[in-house]
């Protein structure tokens, strides 16, 4: 399995997230596009898209009802992990 670490503004978006009652089905939809990232990252499912080559971030569209959120990460900083970059709005 693949530890999923969390740049700052991600895990801060995450908080917000999970502290709104009003958002539990988007928050289950997120939950399991981060569970498939840590059981499968190399998914086609997980790689969506793709930003920043150089970089190899990749990004997984999340959609519940009327919310289009958007998961940015890329693999890294060690072996067995990857970073999330960006959780929140799809733009």
């Amino acid at each position: 399995m693949t530890d999923v670490l969390f740049e700052p503004n991600a895990d801060a978006a995450m908080s917000a997230l999970e502290a709104d009652p009003s958002r539990d089905r988007l928050l289950e939809r997120v939950d399991a596009a981060l569970e498939l990232l840590a059981t499968s990252p190399g998914d086609a499912r997980c790689r969506r898209r793709s930003y920043s080559p150089l970089e190899q971030m990749w990004g997984i569209p999340v959609r519940s009802g009327d919310d289009d959120w958007l998961i940015i990460w890329k693999h890294g900083p060690g072996r067995d992990e990857v970073t999330v970059r960006y959780v929140g709005p799809d733009l």
